[in-house]
């Protein structure tokens, strides 16, 4: 069967910044034992992604391969042994492991090459995934809103508490508002936090934290609210500067917790001294340690409620054949919010 997809492939030069991405038709192989068939309705793009893209994370040995890793669609066939997902099912499709089977790497035909696709991918019409990376959902849902529920605001909301562990009346700020700043700052004000600092040097996306519950924006100056304000910081850009002043934002015996993706070559210098001597906690999220079969049915019974407004984090709509432009347009910080790709 031939499908539509984004593939990354190796930089036309060693001397390029990143990867091609192109979008071309792949074949998928007859499903093995634990994997499922899913017909991709909609897929996000994550902030890591981009990283994957760019070369930031390092050097990628797996290349050419298939990419996403947040999702919505409906399954068309399942493998044998599969028992959690049937065909018509619709399911979100993510990145941490769920129930089920976890299956051999899924590969594709590309043209005379056999390429990988990893336990999920969602940039194409169609994706073999393993079954322990999909969760059946209420099929109702919007497939555009689900998609957020494959990594961004699972990510938040977990963050917020298995990790930062968030109590009524604490204080938090978060230093990037992008797509996961802004859904952390989301669950930030399900939990009654405050306040809610968001910082950014963009103004339009501190127009749209404050819309999701900030209740303090500041343009690119986390030092203007320290201290007690501060008993836990979330640092989203990965950016070594703002690691840095995330040690400076946070309350003595506050929480700092790293979402972003520092580039692999740029150095990070930390003095222990802060949290050695003030008491402070340092702690790589862990994607919210979600548990995606068990949590994100809750989370798809908060928005049929009304509770978690997903739609609100979506600013930018595209087309896999565009997935290029988004791609561009998130690096270039013309994206506010999450955006989402229709197959």
């Amino acid at each position: 069967m031939k499908i539509k997809a984004a593939i990354l492939d190796k930089p036309k030069q060693p001397s390029d910044n990143g990867y091609n991405l192109i979008v071309d038709e792949v074949e998928n192989f007859p499903l093995e034992f634990g994997q499922v068939l899913v017909n991709v309705e909609t897929s996000s793009i994550c902030g890591r992604q981009i990283a994957e893209i760019t070369g930031t994370k390092g050097q990628d040995y797996h290349l050419p391969h298939l990419l996403g890793h947040e999702g919505c669609g409906t399954v068309e066939e399942v493998g044998i042994g599969v028992n959690t997902v049937s065909a018509g099912d619709k399911v979100v499709m993510h990145w941490r492991k769920g129930a089920g089977i976890e299956s051999d790497f899924p590969q594709y035909k590309w043209g005379d090459r056999v390429i990988g696709g990893g336990l999920v991918t969602t940039l194409s019409e169609k994706a073999v995934v393993s079954e322990n990376r999909l969760t059946k959902i209420d099929p109702e849902m919007p497939s555009a809103a689900a998609s957020l529920l494959g990594c961004a605001s699972t990510t938040a909301l977990g963050l917020i508490n298995n990790e930062a562990k968030l109590k009524i009346g604490q204080g938090i700020m978060v230093l990037g508002a992008g797509g996961v700043g802004l859904s952390i700052i989301q669950a930030a004000k399900l939990v009654c936090a405050y306040p809610i600092i968001a910082i950014d040097i963009d103004e339009a996306k501190l127009k749209k934290a404050e819309e999701l519950g900030a209740t303090h924006c500041f343009l690119n100056k986390p030092d203007l609210y320290c201290g007690e304000a501060a008993e836990v910081v979330v640092e989203t850009t990965g950016i070594p500067a703002i690691i840095q002043q995330a040690y400076q934002a946070v309350t003595a015996g506050g929480k700092i917790i790293l979402v972003g993706q520092p580039h692999f070559e740029q150095p990070l210098t930390i003095s222990r001294f802060s949290s050695h001597y003030r008491g402070i906690t340092v702690k790589d999220s862990e994607g919210g340690l979600t548990q995606p079969h068990i949590d994100i049915p809750r989370y798809v019974s908060l928005y049929k409620k009304g509770i978690l407004k997903l739609d609100s984090l979506i600013t930018n709509n595209y087309t896999l054949s565009s997935v290029k432009k988004a791609i561009n347009d998130m690096q270039g910080g013309t994206v506010v919010g999450k955006c989402i790709i229709t197959m």
